[in-house]
């Protein structure tokens, strides 16, 4: 008997939680979804949806009304890839990963069966008078990779 529960305790203890950077469970039925997207293929998502016009709802949370989700996307790539001068800073960055306790007030909420994504541009001059930051942030769908266009947020200076 005494050996039977030594085996049990062993084999409970080898299924510890899932090791860091493996795949993470969904909500249901016990199965995995791949690894959160990276940037590129976030950005082919999004193209996916470029004629999408952002609601009253989302303006509110800082989308242009004036330009298709297609139209800033490109606008964050093209400001963060692209250089004016020598010495000038230009950032794009982002991905999707797991919804985090430091949110901003328009954050989409968080919830487990999402991913939450955001794509981050800085542009910056030598001088540093000509400096502003601007995101897009949303939920994705971690089972079928669909973007939650009720979420997008738009927060920058």
């Amino acid at each position: 008997m005494h050996a039977a529960r030594m085996l049990m305790l062993v084999l409970v203890a080898g299924c510890g939680p899932v090791a860091p950077g493996s795949e993470e469970p969904t909500g249901g039925g016990g199965q995995f979804n791949g690894p959160p997207p990276e940037l590129p293929e976030m950005r082919q998502m999004l193209v996916a949806n470029k004629d999408h016009t952002f609601d009253a709802a989302a303006q509110k949370r800082g989308c242009p009304a004036d330009q298709s989700l297609g139209a800033y996307v490109q606008e964050l790539f093209k400001a963060g890839e692209q250089g004016r001068a020598p010495g000038d800073v230009h950032r794009v960055e982002g991905g999707c990963g797991g919804f985090t306790t430091a949110t901003l007030p328009d954050d989409p909420p968080a919830d487990s069966g999402f991913w939450f994504c955001r794509i981050s541009t800085y542009v910056g001059d030598i001088s540093g008078t000509t400096n502003w930051q601007r995101e897009l942030r949303f939920r994705m769908n971690r089972d079928g990779k669909v973007v939650d266009l009720a979420t997008l947020s738009c927060p920058g200076s």
